[in-house]
């Protein structure tokens, strides 16, 4: 069974969020993905303050959607990918590129990761948001 996946990273919302706009038109079920990444947890840019509000801004999406829709987990983005690949026959990630802090390894560098093997390719969508296939 084949999915839409939305990354979710900076933009936490339901509204107004091109990337699930487009995952929703997809017609497939959609998982939104939440990757709590020890590489960005762990940098100094980053406070107590914010990982309260993205704690806060998960449990508030949570409650608008049903239940499963949304899937939380600690670990690096490309090995959770991975492993979701395997769980499903596939899926389509739709997500919005990142720009900012070197400590987000880069959006340019993580799909270039990602297409290979597995025939993913890049999708470019209009300004910032990006759509894997």
């Amino acid at each position: 069974m084949s999915i839409a996946v939305v990354w979710l990273k900076r933009d936490l919302r339901l509204q107004d969020h091109a990337p699930l706009l487009l995952a929703q038109q997809s017609g497939l079920p959609v998982l939104l993905l939440y990757c709590f990444e020890p590489s960005v947890l762990n940098d100094e840019h980053y406070r107590s303050r914010h990982w309260q509000f993205v704690h806060q801004s998960l449990q508030a999406m949570q409650m608008r959607l049903p239940k499963g829709s949304l899937f939380c987990i600690s670990g690096e983005v490309l090995p959770v990918l991975q492993q979701l690949h395997q769980q499903y026959a596939g899926f389509q990630l739709f997500s919005q590129q990142e720009v900012g802090l070197a400590v987000s390894p880069g959006d340019k560098h993580r799909w270039k990761l990602l297409r290979g093997p597995d025939k993913y390719y890049l999708k470019k969508l209009p300004s910032r948001h990006f759509c894997f296939a």
